[in-house]
C-alpha cells in the first residue's frame, strides 16, 4: 500500500488519481470515472499513469525541469510513478479539479489572444487613417502598436482597409 504524496494517507496507486476505489462500485464512483478527464484506453495505463504524474510534478507541484532530470537520474532514469508516487481519492479529486480548471484556464487564455489580436488588427488596418481630434498620446500609442504588429506580421491575419 501506498501513501498519498499530498497527505500521506494510505491510498492506492496513482492508476485512481481522480477517483476512488476502483472495487466500491458506487454509482459516485461511476460519475468520477466518466468525468475523469485523464482517462486513457485500458492498453496505456502506463501512459496514463506517467500523464498523471507529469501533471502532477510539473503543474501542481511545479518542480523544476533540471531538478525532475536530476531525480530521474538518480533512479536510473527510470519514470515509473507506479512504483513511487501514491495520491489518495480525496487529494485525486483534487487533482482533477485542478486539471479541468487548468483547460478552462487555457481555453480562457486562448480566447483572450484572440480578442486582443482582432484588436491588434483593427489598429494595424486603420493605420493610414488620422485621429480627427489630434490627441498626440493616442496617436504615438497607436503608433507603438502599429509598429510591434508591424514587425510581427506573420503572426495575425490582416484584412484590407
Amino acid at each position: 500500500m501506498k501513501t498519498c504524496l499530498f497527505c500521506t494517507e494510505s491510498c492506492s496507486p496513482i492508476s485512481n488519481v481522480g477517483g476512488g476505489d476502483p472495487s466500491d462500485g458506487d454509482e459516485e464512483h461511476q460519475q468520477r470515472e466518466e468525468t475523469n478527464l485523464l482517462e486513457f484506453e485500458e492498453d496505456s495505463i502506463a501512459l496514463q499513469e506517467q500523464l498523471r504524474a507529469f501533471l502532477i510534478i510539473s503543474k501542481i507541484l511545479k518542480i523544476p525541469k533540471a531538478k525532475f532530470c536530476q531525480l530521474l537520474q538518480q533512479n536510473g532514469g527510470n519514470f515509473q510513478p507506479e512504483t513511487w508516487l501514491g495520491v489518495c481519492s480525496s487529494c485525486g479529486e483534487s487533482v482533477s479539479q485542478f486539471y479541468k480548471t487548468l483547460q478552462q484556464v487555457s481555453k480562457l487564455e486562448r480566447k483572450l489572444a484572440a480578442i486582443e489580436a482582432e484588436l491588434l488588427v483593427k489598429i494595424h488596418n486603420s493605420n493610414e487613417q488620422r485621429l480627427p481630434c489630434g490627441n498626440a498620446v493616442q496617436e504615438q500609442i497607436r503608433n507603438v502598436v502599429i509598429t510591434t504588429v508591424n514587425s510581427n506580421e506573420s503572426t495575425f491575419h490582416f484584412k484590407p482597409s
